[in-house]
């Protein structure tokens, strides 16, 4: 079922739903990366995290934006 704001739209594909669970996934991997490049850069950790790019210290893992936005659109 699909629901905008708790509102009943319409009931959705096993297809749409698995498309949705994946753009989901992809989104928060993403988002969750934006903001802690982001914060470490606010805070003036960039150029070291840059800098220190061949120690061992963790640095934030790459992620690419969702690969399906049309899912949102379509439905």
């Amino acid at each position: 079922m699909l629901f905008i704001n708790d509102r009943y739209i319409r009931d959705i594909s096993k297809d749409e739903a698995r498309r949705l669970e994946v753009f989901e996934k992809q989104y928060h991997e993403y988002m969750d990366y934006f903001e802690q490049a982001y914060s470490q850069d606010e805070y003036g950790y960039y150029d070291e995290m840059k800098s220190s790019a061949n120690s061992k210290a963790p640095t934030v893992a790459p992620a690419s934006p969702p690969k399906d936005p049309r899912i949102c659109m379509e439905l």
